[in-house]
């Protein structure tokens, strides 16, 4: 995996975000500490953005996440290896 990144409708001045890896059974690791999001604006509707450089593999079926200041719910996507 090169990079990933998180996005969050509206501009929050101040969130942070970070990147978590969720392996079954553990509570996660942090794979990129506390970063400060960029605010951007797309066509008229504004976010919060924040991308990391990962450049390495993970298991398949682990879970990297994101941490959001201020949010319950931790975006994920799971890591499925094919080949």
């Amino acid at each position: 995996m090169k990079s990933t990144s998180v996005v969050v409708d509206g501009w929050h001045d101040g969130m942070r975000a970070r990147l978590l890896l969720r392996e079954k059974g553990k509570f996660g690791t942090v794979l990129r500490n506390w970063k400060y999001t960029t605010s951007i604006q797309v066509a008229g509707h504004k976010f919060e953005r924040a991308e990391w450089r990962l450049n390495r593999s993970f298991p398949n079926g682990s879970r990297i996440c994101a941490e959001v200041d201020g949010y319950d719910q931790e975006p994920c996507v799971t890591v499925q290896n094919h080949g």
